[in-house]
């Protein structure tokens, strides 16, 4: 009689669940009660019991079948590609007695025609169990199974639905240590571990000590890699160093960091970057072995360094570790890519050149540094020259003698400069008096080599838009030079610099202020009173009064006659 098995609990045909029990006293049916059609012990006719229509709940029946079809009853349903049914019901009953301890959760399966409560989780634990209560348990544990594995990603999330911040393992329980890592752990189980596998990745993402050292990842050494962050004590294990390193790595940002959702906000960082990094670091090099193999000085290779020559990925610069880390992979492009552009020639030709090195100390007052010329050298903008006779190296590059001449006109040019010969020439003046005025602040050199300003055409032409000299001054006033150095030094016009100001010799105004006091724009005392109609002395008494405002006068500056302004 297939019903007497524990795996079926509905009647297929007529869509009824199945009756174990005798209605009136309670007592559990035998084979004997069944074929005489009536209770053993209170003679209660089984024929009219009460059944429970489960027709509607097409995931009873359905769930029913695939289990009629593992017992070899019906039509197998196919669930898991490839996994027997012996196998799939081994992992059903597993679940199914799991679930015998959530008697109040709210995953377990409910039908429209059945809404009495489970027992206590005491009594639903018995070994027999009635089939009221293990039709829904039966239905619950297949539900895993059906859409797998997603179903049962969906059955282990609400399995630990009480307990979502705890590990995976005190979450899932006694399934967990029972089942997962005791009775599911030979071949035929092996869906249900991968599955697991792919189910901790996906839901920690963070691989920590204890993940590390449990008996999953020792014996699945490659199920580390894919955890998309690790804790910082394990990114220093990686990379034999400490967590210090690994903070100064993600503060660098050569690594990604990221802080976890949880309680303590811990810490992580890419176990992807920490990994490539952990492959760079062990294929690179320390800065004194960088400079026996390219045979150069270490402010040498740093000069390569920051010019991308050389490939750091270490060092104060960098992440501020004492120890530099630079990679052999960029130590043999930077070499390779010079022997591809340089021109081997006679060492009598080598003459009428110059060392790269003797050439940058040439060029060190201008910015330019070994990286700069070496980087024009692979680039094609530079000729780089060697001696046939020997194999390439930096200090055997050599650059024609008129490279330093060269670069110096070209920075000139491209920055668009002047020295400060030259502007001094424009503006009449000593190259000491652009100098007294750079210290004043009155124009800014854009470079300093050596004793020689420079500055850029644009700042130029600004300052001689801005300020006027002493002759400037005297053909926009319309009066001498004399003048306008004695209205100087009575106060009437102010200049920026000259005399006692910074001891120049020559005077220099700004050109707005000079502007308010042209001809057009001025009158003398005289002058006022024909434009007011009075008397010269009743101007004086007016300027006394407080009526009249003039700029230059007595009282004023040292003038001994008053100017006034048109538009005061």
């Amino acid at each position: 009689m297939e019903w007497q098995i524990l795996a079926t609990t509905v009647c297929l045909h007529h869509g009824l669940l199945l009756v174990d029990e005798c209605q009136k006293c309670g007592k559990k049916l035998t084979i004997f009660d069944i074929v005489q059609g009536q209770c053993g012990k209170c003679y209660f006719d089984l024929s009219t019991s009460d059944s429970i229509d489960v027709a509607s709940d097409r995931f009873s029946l359905v769930s029913q079948r695939i289990l009629s079809g593992w017992m070899g009853i019906g039509e197998p349903v196919p669930l898991i590609p490839g996994i027997s049914p012996d196998t799939l019901y081994r992992v059903f009953s597993g679940i199914r007695y799991c679930l015998q301890t959530k008697a109040d959760w709210k995953y377990l399966h409910a039908f429209p025609e059945y809404t009495e409560s489970l027992p206590s989780k005491k009594e639903l634990a018995r070994w027999v169990v009635p089939n009221k209560y293990l039709h829904r348990l039966n239905v619950s544990a297949i539900k895993p199974l059906i859409d797998f594995p997603n179903g049962m990603y969906s059955f282990w999330d609400a399995y630990r639905e009480p307990n979502p911040s705890v590990s995976i393992a005190l979450g899932l329980g006694n399934l967990y240590w029972g089942w997962i890592e005791k009775r599911w752990l030979s071949q035929d189980f092996e869906f249900i571990q991968n599955a697991f596998d792919d189910y901790l990745v996906s839901r920690v993402n963070i691989l920590n000590k204890g993940i590390a050292k449990s008996r999953r990842l020792q014996k699945k050494p490659e199920l580390k890699t894919k955890f998309e962050y690790i804790s910082y004590s394990l990114a220093a294990k990686e990379l034999n160093s400490t967590a210090p390193k690994v903070m100064r790595l993600v503060k660098a940002k050569m690594v990604e960091g990221n802080i976890c959702t949880d309680r303590k906000k811990t810490k992580v960082v890419s176990q992807k970057d920490i990994l490539e990094y952990s492959d760079k670091l062990a294929k690179s090099v320390t800065l004194d072995r960088t400079c026996e193999i390219l045979r150069i000085s270490p402010t040498l290779a740093k000069s390569f360094i920051r010019h991308n020559l050389l490939e750091a990925i270490g060092g104060r610069t960098y992440d501020n570790s004492p120890q530099w880390a630079i990679t052999l992979k960029s130590i043999r492009e930077l070499l390779d890519n010079l022997r591809e552009v340089v021109i081997r020639v006679s060492s009598d030709e080598l003459k009428e050149h110059s060392p790269l090195v003797t050439i940058s100390r040439q060029l060190a007052g201008w910015g330019f540094e070994v990286g700069d010329i070496l980087s024009d050298v692979i680039n094609g903008k530079l000729q780089g020259y060697v001696d046939y006779r020997y194999p390439v190296t930096i200090t055997s590059i050599h650059l024609l003698n008129t490279t330093p001449r060269d670069i110096k006109q070209k920075i000139i040019s491209e920055g668009n400069w002047i020295s400060e010969h030259d502007f001094a020439n424009e503006m009449s003046v000593k190259p000491t008096t652009l100098h007294k005025w750079a210290k004043a602040g009155l124009i800014q050199p854009i470079k300093r080599v050596s004793v020689t300003n420079y500055y850029t055409k644009s700042c130029a032409d600004d300052f001689k838009r801005k300020y006027i000299n002493s002759k400037q001054v005297s053909d926009l006033l319309q009066v001498g030079v004399l003048t306008v150095q004695k209205w100087a030094r009575i106060g009437r016009l102010k200049p920026v610099s000259g005399g006692e100001i910074n001891g120049c010799h020559e005077y220099l105004f700004l050109k707005s202020d000079v502007q308010k006091m042209i001809r057009e724009n001025r009158l003398t005392a005289p002058q006022m009173a024909n434009r007011l109609g009075i008397s010269r002395s009743k101007v004086l008494e007016q300027i006394r009064s407080g009526k009249l405002h003039p700029i230059s006068g007595p009282g004023i500056d040292d003038s001994k006659h008053f100017l006034f302004l048109i538009s005061d």
